[in-house]
C-alpha cells in the first residue's frame, strides 16, 4: 500500500491549514493543552496524539492520513485505552470525509481486511473457536459497520 499522506508531514496542523485557522479549544471541546498540538508537525504526533485530534474532528484532511500511515505498520497499535482504538476512531471518522475522499477509504478497506485476517489467525491461535466479535469488542465492531455503509 503506498504512504496514504499527501502533504508535508514536517510541518504543523497549523502551518498546513489555511492562514485563518487556529485551534481553538472551545471549537473543538478539548482541554487547553491540546492546542500544543496544533504546533507539532504532523509526522512527529504519536497514535495517542493522533486519537485525541481524531476524537476532537480537529483537521481530518491531515490527521486521518497520518493516522491510517500509522496503522500500515501495525493496523491495531493501542494509543490509549485498547488494542485498536485508533483504527476505531479512523473508522469512526466524519461519513462526509469518507465520501469526498474514496480513494482513502479504498485504502482503509485494505487495512481493515488485512486487520480481521490477522485477528481471525489470533483468534485460531490464541482462543480456539472463540467469537470475533468478543475478540475485538463492540466497538470495533460497530465502527466497522459504519464505516462499511460509506460507500456500500
Amino acid at each position: 500500500m503506498d504512504n496514504p499522506i499527501a502533504f508535508d508531514s514536517s510541518r504543523s496542523l497549523a502551518a498546513l491549514e489555511d492562514e485563518d485557522w487556529t485551534f481553538s479549544v472551545d471549537e473543538y471541546d478539548a482541554p487547553s493543552h491540546a492546542a500544543a498540538l496544533a504546533t507539532k508537525p504532523v509526522g512527529k504526533l504519536n497514535p495517542g496524539e493522533l486519537l485525541q485530534l481524531l476524537q476532537w474532528k480537529v483537521s481530518p484532511r491531515f490527521t486521518i492520513p497520518a493516522a491510517i500511515a500509522r496503522l500500515m505498520s501495525d493496523p491495531f497499535q493501542k494509543a490509549a485505552l485498547h488494542e485498536g482504538d485508533l483504527m476505531v476512531a479512523v473508522l469512526e471518522s466524519d461519513t462526509a470525509y469518507w465520501r469526498d475522499n474514496y480513494d482513502l477509504w479504498c485504502v482503509m478497506v485494505d487495512l481493515l481486511a488485512q486487520a480481521i485476517t490477522t485477528v481471525s489467525a489470533r483468534v485460531e491461535a490464541e482462543e480456539a473457536g472463540d467469537y470475533l466479535p468478543h475478540f475485538l469488542g463492540d466497538d470495533f465492531m460497530a465502527a466497522v459497520m459504519h464505516f462499511r455503509d460509506i460507500h456500500g
